[in-house]
């Protein structure tokens, strides 16, 4: 539903009938064909005589339940694009208060929540687990989240507590990925199944035109399937739903009358900014949008066959057939229709049935005029397909109209069977659901499912072997599509990945690791002459950041980038994807630069804003970005090429850094075509071994040890008491995929935990980060000032900083570095200690000492490093990545932290990493306790396939104050 610019609200019946074990709603609608309530926009009459109704933006239609919610019934919508239970509260604005709302209070600890629409509307609330079930039945759980609406929008989507029933909320059906909870279960439907009061985790809809809207109903629990028309009561075919977020579906072909609609390039390709998310852009199935969305091309040749057909009215204008099927208007002309000429619409789906070859079968679902050309029982007829997105089809309420749809939540599937007027309508008025239409497909395979691991042993035949028709993404590039993780044996072509094995077979995939750059080398010809030194501000994330003027204190890793032949010193950033490189017309920088001519008429405009209100702007362009010095690992990658930026730049100065290379998730690239990122790209070339990164970041005395390592293949020895030499992994989850976030559950000075405020990660936006180019650990005010005070009260502060007030505080504030004569006792300052969820259960607690929030330049300068940021999160930035190997697995949304570069040598036992598991209390040092994980869980991908590691450690250029 979230995909709709506009979504709503119809109408519902509420006749319940409950069953032994399942619930069966009746449903009704009000009319899809509604008109605009603007002024002087609704016409009754054209000089042909037809009823004319100028439709109102977006249609708004879904399927309501009555639910009670803690003793309160209301009416919601039933949405299966997306997974959250929201409800009205009493006193809601925009709201018709004879409706009633719920009143639930605030819990101290409640979640906030938001949601956003395409149409720009909006709620915000909280969340709360409480009592839902559905009214007379057995159907209900006491743990259920739901999201109490507070304030909304003036023009809200679907809580107005208007129409009959009232819009009272919205009930999601889909999976527990979509959900802005962080409980468990996920979602009422989960909360249900857990409970043992639903019978299957299955939803069937039985949905119906107008005139039999009487018939139309839902089941939840699908215990009381339908016979009528088909015996068994069980679908006639699955679609198999390549992912569990939305009820996704992977469409292999459109056909008009049976002929296949050439698809745009772009059709289901890797997008992380549409459904599906980074991994692939489904197409979906939506009881909550009323349209039937597809790519320009299909709904133009669906349009000009409508025309042609001579199915319309032929006293129809072609002013007022344009209008019809430009769907923004409907027309009093059902008793005019020759349903039997209209044009079919057809989609090829992927199924969940193997064939003798192991193939999955397509499975071919064929709409005819009665489904996508709906009328209401005043017989005005609306168009219910429009052009969506060229990247994925939204499969909305003309395919719910006369079938029986079964969301399998369990199996992850969708079911088609006859559905309402089955027996009554002509045979060429029936929606259709055959085999053998289409060839079979060799079928997506979700990573770390059982048949991943079997098919895994036999990739490389599979490869060489691959017909040209097995495409299951229609991909730009053969390289990507055969070296994506999931995807790499169905290809267009089998040649791209017969090289990637030839490779591996004669050694040129390999690892390689340059000479690190000293940080102290950009900066020697900065003279220094006082004992204090000013301090700049990074905004980025952050309220204020560590960057001394001198420039020793740098936000970033460096390591050099070859970028069209050129080289580049670029800083490496965590906290972003793109790579950004500077071009030829570049202002307030000096160095290496790319083509300012590659831009074309068609280049598309990418910029970037920062919280110092630096920023640049370029356009989006491909080109080969390798790893300088290794000559391995290379690919053609997304480049953000930089035009213009303002006068205080972030990260292209060219003196001292001449880019940015991003390493998160594809949410935050700006990019819209596969592959999305530089990591992106290296992953699916196949020189990169895994899609994970090791930095293994030094202090001062180590430099030259310090390195990072792409593909994470050598892994530190660093304080290793394993025969492999491996050191050992405590793993973190990353609870959202967009930059590397951390669910920081306590935060402790010396030992002691610190009451963190009520907003701190209270939401989905606020998760906790870390960050490779945050000079400072950012936490709450709270947790800083806890710090700071135990700080002074440990006595381990040099007296010449602590005797003069304003020094102490430039000091402890971040503003100022200092060179004080006397020492500090390190083994009397106070330590920090950051307690997170663990990847698998339980935490993960990462312990740093004084030497990790204190750091030394090479001219004795001093920095504390720990500061006050935000209340709602945490940033983790360099002091976090000194002495601590960091191991971002961007396949396996985690991060891993184990004892890094100097720990051999610790003088007290810092930094320290310990892990307790559920139910377990005793927790083991990541020295003596072998935690596992070491190798993504998709790691077994590139191994089979080429049966080589691959990696590629360079040296890390550390600009920071160590």
């Amino acid at each position: 539903m979230a995909l709709d610019a506009g979504h709503g609200i119809a109408a519902v019946v509420l006749a319940l009938a409950a069953t032994a074990a399942a619930v069966r709603l009746d449903l009704s609608s009000d009319p899809i064909v509604r008109p605009d309530q603007g002024q002087s926009r609704q016409r009754t009459a054209t000089p042909n005589g037809l009823g004319e109704v100028l439709l109102a933006g977006g249609y708004r239609t879904c399927f309501y339940v009555n639910l009670t919610v803690q003793g309160t019934q209301v009416s919601v919508s039933v949405d299966a694009g997306s997974t959250d239970t929201a409800v009205g509260s009493a006193g809601l604005n925009n709201y018709d208060a004879t409706a009633g709302g719920v009143s639930i209070a605030r819990p101290s600890s409640a979640q906030t929540v938001t949601d956003t629409y395409a149409d720009g509307s909006w709620w915000t609330g909280y969340g709360v687990q409480t009592s839902v079930g559905l009214p007379g039945a057995r159907v209900s759980a006491n743990n259920a989240p739901v999201a109490v609406i507070t304030s909304q929008s003036t023009s809200p989507v679907f809580v107005t507590g208007s129409g009959s029933p009232p819009a009272q909320g919205l009930m999601g059906l889909a999976y527990a990925p979509l959900s802005s909870f962080r409980f468990s279960p996920a979602s009422v439907v989960d909360a249900w199944v857990a409970s043992g009061t639903m019978a299957k985790d299955e939803i069937a809809m039985h949905a119906c035109p107008y005139t039999q809207m009487s018939d139309a109903y839902i089941d939840f629990g699908n215990d009381v399937p339908s016979t009528e028309c088909n015996p068994t009561g069980a679908p006639l075919a699955w679609a198999k739903c390549p992912t569990k977020s939305y009820f996704t579906l992977d469409v292999r072909n459109v056909s008009v009358n049976g002929q296949i609609v050439a698809l745009p390039s772009t059709f289901q390709t890797t997008d992380s900014h549409v459904i599906g998310g980074s991994s692939k852009a489904w197409s979906i199935i939506d009881s909550c949008s009323t349209m039937l969305r597809v790519p320009s091309t299909v709904n133009s040749a669906l349009q000009n066959a409508v025309r042609a057909s001579g199915g319309l009215p032929s006293y129809m204008t072609s002013s007022q057939v344009s209008g019809l099927l430009s769907a923004s208007y409907a027309y009093t002309i059902g008793s005019g229709i020759n349903w039997a000429a209209l044009p079919t619409l057809s989609f090829d789906l992927v199924s969940d049935q193997i064939d003798a070859n192991g193939l999955n079968k397509v499975l071919t679902l064929t709409l005819t005029g009665r489904q996508y050309l709906q009328c209401d029982e005043n017989r005005f007829c609306a168009y219910l397909v429009v052009s969506g997105s060229d990247t994925y089809v939204s499969l909305g309420v003309p395919v719910f109209t006369n079938l029986l749809i079964t969301l399998d939540r369990a199996g992850g599937r969708v079911g088609f069977a006859p559905g309402c007027g089955c027996s009554t309508l002509p045979a060429g008025s029936k929606p259709n659901v055959t085999f053998g239409g289409a060839a079979s497909v060799r079928g997506y395979i979700s990573p770390g499912s059982p048949n991943a691991s079997q098919r895994a042993s036999g990739a490389s035949a599979w490869i060489i072997g691959a017909a040209a028709g097995e495409e299951l993404w229609r991909m730009k590039t053969q390289w990507f599509a055969c070296q994506s993780p999931e995807m790499r044996a169905t290809i267009r072509s089998s040649r791209a990945c017969a090289v990637s094995i030839w490779l591996a077979a004669t050694g040129l995939v390999s690892s390689a690791r340059v000479r690190l750059i000293h940080p102290d080398a950009l900066a020697a010809s900065v003279a220094t002459t006082v004992s204090t030194k000013a301090s700049a501000i990074d905004t980025r994330f952050v309220q204020k950041s560590v960057v001394t003027a001198k420039g020793g204190f740098s936000t970033c890793f460096l390591v050099n980038l070859i970028v069209l032949d050129s080289t580049f010193l670029v800083r490496v950033d965590s906290g972003s994807t793109d790579l950004a490189i500077p071009t030829s017309a570049l202002n307030a920088y000096s160095g290496p630069t790319i083509p300012a001519s590659l831009r074309t008429s068609t280049s598309t405009n990418i910029s970037a804003t920062y919280g110092d209100k630096s920023g640049w702007s370029g356009f989006a362009v491909y080109g080969r970005v390798g790893l300088a010095g290794t000559g391995i690992l290379s690919a053609s990658a997304p480049i953000a090429a930089m035009e213009s930026q303002t006068t205080n730049p972030v990260f292209t100065k060219g003196s001292d850094a001449q880019g940015l290379l991003g390493l998160a998730y594809g949410a935050l690239s700006s990019f819209a075509t596969a592959p999305v990122s530089v990591m992106d790209a290296w992953a699916a070339s196949g020189t990169l071994g895994n899609n994970q990164v090791l930095v293994h970041a030094c202090p001062t005395s180590l430099q030259a040890e310090s390195f990072i390592d792409f593909g994470n293949t050598q892994a530190s020895s660093s304080c290793s008491n394993s025969s492999s030499g491996s050191a050992q992994i405590a793993w973190a989850k990353t609870p959202l995929q967009s930059y590397f976030t951390l669910d920081v559950r306590r935060i402790l000075v010396g030992g002691g935990a610190v009451a963190l405020p009520s907003s701190f990660q209270a939401d989905a936006a606020t998760w906790s980060i870390i960050d490779s180019c945050t000079s400072a650990i950012m936490m709450p005010p709270v947790a800083a000032q806890a710090l700071q005070k135990a700080v002074l009260a440990s006595g381990g502060l040099p007296s010449d900083v602590t005797q003069s007030s304003a020094v102490q505080t430039g000091f402890l504030s971040g503003s100022t570095s200092v060179k004080p004569v006397n020492a500090f006792a390190f083994n009397k300052l106070p330590t920090l200690a950051f307690e997170m969820a663990a990847a698998d259960s339980g935490t993960v607690r990462v312990t740093i000492g004084p030497r990790q929030y204190i750091q030394v330049d090479s001219d004795g300068y001093y920095a504390f490093l720990a500061q006050s940021g935000s209340d709602d999160r945490v940033i983790l930035g360099v002091p976090f990545f000194t002495g601590i190997d960091v191991l971002l697995d961007r396949a396996g949304a985690r991060v891993g932290f184990s004892l890094g570069c100097g720990c051999n040598a610790s003088q007290d036992g810092l930094p320290a990493i310990t892990t307790t598991s559920t139910g377990q209390t005793a927790a083991a040092s990541t020295r003596n306790a072998a935690l596992g994980g070491v190798r993504s869980r998709e790691s077994w991908q590139m191994a089979a396939l080429t049966g080589t590691a691959v990696s590629v450690a360079m040296a890390l250029a550390i600009v920071m104050l160590v």
